[in-house]
């Protein structure tokens, strides 16, 4: 029998696992410089994110772990690698919901419509965090993890907040401006049904022309603005308190129980801005006209502005620092 003859030389096979070899060790090492130019990348990415008001986070759904970028980690006190997240999330106490990881709940409701979220930080201060996100899918179309980015937009939340304070409130005294509270005061009366009461109030300074003329301007101005002040003391949380112009105010109180409280109120008022005043350093004698009317059904401010005038008109012609009510 005629010996099988190889198709490789010894010498040959030997050359062919070198050249297999070599190409494997190039190979390896391009995918080592691939890993470590990888890491080195994220290592900047994360880097620019911890110096920046940016927080990532990274939930794999499937095996139910959150990674969270270290600045984001620091901001909620948590691990940057949480396994078994639902798990725990379910087991958090009630009172955690709104501090800490409790939030990351929060913030993946937030995700489905990319809005604006108010979240306490670990110093105690309260933020606000623009939430973006992004879900991914497998082959077989389920979902199987998201990707989020929290941006940190506390100081342009406070300067539109200062913008709309300053086109709502008045500025010498800084209840609402006269625009504001119509506008504000119009809606509340046209969603008010006829089975809850609310009324409507008018006042104005006694003589103010003449502390104006007597005293001046800056006078005039700190009357107003003690006067406001003293609005403040009188009225509860769901009341509106507007500056019509000059020395003219309103106030509107939703739900109240009846008329007699109205009338009590009207009272209220003369005697805490009496009082307010003898406490300040004017130097004069201040008293208040008001005029409160009950506000009827299908009223539009312009009809309750009407007859609470008409209230005020005929407080003062009883001598002013006075109330008249209506019903």
């Amino acid at each position: 029998m005629n010996a099988i003859t190889p198709a490789f030389s010894n010498e040959a096979l030997w050359g062919i696992i070198a050249v297999m070899g070599a190409v494997l060790l190039l190979l390896g090492g391009e995918l080592f410089y691939a890993r470590i130019q990888l890491n080195s990348r994220q290592e900047r990415y994360w880097w620019v994110l911890g110096v920046s008001n940016m927080y990532m986070f990274e939930y794999d759904i499937a095996a139910d772990e959150l990674l969270l970028s270290d600045h984001f980690a620091a901001l909620l006190g948590a691990p940057r690698h949480i396994y078994q997240f639902s798990t725990i999330m379910g087991a958090l106490p009630k009172q955690m919901s709104q501090r800490g990881l409790g939030n990351i709940s929060r913030i993946l409701e937030c995700c489905k419509q990319d809005g604006r979220l108010e979240m306490r930080r670990m110093d105690g201060s309260m933020g606000v965090f623009r939430v973006r996100c992004n879900s991914f899918k497998d082959k077989h179309g389920q979902l199987c993890s998201m990707v989020g980015i929290l941006v940190d937009v506390t100081r342009e939340a406070q300067e539109e907040e200062a913008l709309r304070t300053r086109a709502e409130r008045d500025g010498l005294t800084a209840v609402y401006n006269s625009d504001t509270v119509r506008f504000r005061i119009g809606k509340m009366l046209e969603k008010r049904t006829g089975a809850v009461s609310s009324g409507f109030v008018m006042l104005d300074v006694d003589h103010f022309k003449g502390i104006n003329d007597t005293l001046g301007h800056q006078s005039g101005d700190r009357v107003l603005q003690n006067l406001s002040d003293s609005l403040r003391t009188a009225v509860r949380d769901t009341d509106i308190i507007g500056r019509l112009g000059g020395d003219e105010f309103c106030i509107y109180l939703p739900q109240i129980p009846d008329y007699e409280f109205l009338c009590r109120f009207c009272q209220r008022l003369n005697a805490v801005s009496k009082s307010y005043f003898n406490q300040t350093e004017i130097g004069i004698d201040v008293t208040i006209s008001v005029g409160g009317v009950l506000v009827r059904p299908d009223e539009t401010f312009a009809d309750v502005y009407r007859r609470a005038d008409q209230a005020l008109y005929e407080a003062k012609a009883q001598g002013r620092n006075t109330n008249c009510g209506r019903k």
